[in-house]
C-alpha cells in the first residue's frame, strides 16, 4: 500500500474530478491488485495490465463518468478497451479471410 491512512487516501485520490486524481487512483487500485497479479500465470498477468493500459489511455473519458463510482467507471474503461481490442481482431481476421477467399478465386478453388 501507499503509507496513507483511510482518510488521508480518501481526502488525496476521491476529491476533484480531474485527470491527475483520477490517474493516481488508476495507479492506486494496479498497486492494489499487486499480490493478485503475482498469483496469475504470466498470460493472464499480461492481460491484467494490458487492462490497466486501457483504464489510463481513457482517464479523460473516466473523468466525464461523474455518475459512476470511481471503480465501476475503471472497470468500464478497461472493458470499452478490449472490446475495442475485440473489435480490430475482427476486422483483422475479415480481411485475411476476404484475402484468402481471393486468393483462391484467383487460383480457381473454391
Amino acid at each position: 500500500m501507499i503509507g496513507l491512512n483511510s482518510r488521508a487516501f480518501a481526502r488525496s485520490y476521491f476529491m476533484g474530478d480531474t485527470i491527475t486524481p483520477f490517474k493516481a487512483f488508476v495507479q492506486h487500485e494496479e498497486k492494489a491488485l499487486y499480490y493478485f497479479r503475482g498469483a496469475l500465470l504470466p498470460e493472464y498477468q499480461r492481460a491484467l495490465d494490458d487492462l490497466f493500459v486501457h483504464a489510463e489511455l481513457l482517464i479523460a473519458a473516466l473523468t466525464m463518468a461523474e455518475h459512476l463510482p470511481r471503480t465501476e467507471a475503471l472497470h468500464l474503461a478497461m472493458l470499452v478497451g478490449a472490446v475495442r481490442d475485440m473489435h480490430r481482431l475482427q476486422t483483422r481476421v475479415e480481411t485475411v479471410e476476404y484475402q484468402l477467399r481471393s486468393l483462391s478465386r484467383m487460383h480457381g478453388h473454391r
